[in-house]
């Protein structure tokens, strides 16, 4: 979890799932390029990256949420 101000910084080879509970307050940048609008303030979204780029949905369901087998974003800030 990350506080406000704060940046984690994360070297990934495959895919990672994020999921983020307050959309219209966190920026996300791939290989330096910036995602783009993720959503709005206070709705959940489910961030999927790759080195190829990132799809945005909203979480529908506790079913969405990534299970421990899943790469996410450890909780070790930097």
């Amino acid at each position: 979890m990350l506080g406000a101000n704060q940046t984690k910084t994360v070297d990934m080879s495959g895919k990672m799932i994020v999921l983020v509970g307050n959309a219209g307050g966190l920026d996300i940048a791939l290989n330096g390029k910036t995602v783009g609008p993720i959503g709005p303030h206070g709705e959940i979204r489910l961030v999927n990256l790759t080195p190829n780029g990132a799809q945005i949905s909203r979480r529908k369901s506790d079913k969405e949420i990534p299970d421990s087998s899943s790469s996410t974003v450890p909780g070790e800030n930097h």
